[in-house]
């Protein structure tokens, strides 16, 4: 395969043309490394070989840069890959790669997840959350176990819903649907109305 042309478009890509019409974006380092200049010949093995290299590096540093605007998960990472139309063993190679220099970790984003979402949803919401994003079940499991008793959290966001509204049975119901929809138990909530009705007659 030979090189008919390449031209600097800055200081990180060399657009590289081929003669059989082929033209790659090849990184500097990529082509410094493979000694690429005007008239090489390489053979079809070195062609191959860094080609497959540099899909390899565009499609790291498309991901990396991806991961700049937030945490992501695992299967997050794999299905922007997809999308891309990315080759199954470049996915393969580019996840094991982020995960490895630590840019992706299930656990962490996990806990990150239920640090930051603590007081305002109950276990069953965060687990829900957590679980569509695509973090595995036994991280989230291990990473809930020492979950805090939310009992008077569920009053305080019960209390607040109320606010000044009468404490009618309707108006409880509404209190408790809002309640369960934002992942806190039956016990939980029977013990915020409990406590709400209670309030009432003190």
């Amino acid at each position: 395969m030979l090189v008919i042309d390449y031209k600097i478009k800055n200081n990180k890509v060399i657009e590289t043309k081929f003669y059989d019409g082929t033209v790659l974006n090849l990184s500097t380092d990529i082509f410094v490394k493979y000694g690429i200049y005007k008239d090489k010949e390489i053979s079809d093995k070195q062609f191959f070989d860094l080609k497959l290299e540099n899909d390899k590096q565009i499609a790291f540093l498309s991901v990396i840069k991806w991961l700049n605007y937030g945490y992501r998960c695992e299967k997050e990472v794999k299905q922007y890959l997809q999308q891309k139309k990315i080759d199954e063993n470049i996915q393969n190679y580019v996840l094991e790669k982020v995960k490895e220099l630590g840019f992706i970790n299930d656990e962490n984003l996990a806990k990150i997840y239920i640090e930051s979402n603590k007081n305002k949803f109950g276990k069953n919401k965060i687990e829900q959350k957590l679980y569509e994003k695509g973090i595995n079940k036994t991280i989230i499991n291990d990473c809930l176990k020492e979950y805090e008793s939310q009992d008077e959290l569920c009053y305080n966001l019960a209390l607040k819903k109320i606010k000044s509204k009468e404490i009618t049975r309707e108006n409880l119901i509404k209190v408790s649907n809002f309640l369960i929809r934002n992942g806190f138990n039956y016990e939980q909530v029977k013990y915020a109305i409990k406590k709400i009705k209670n309030c009432e007659i003190e």
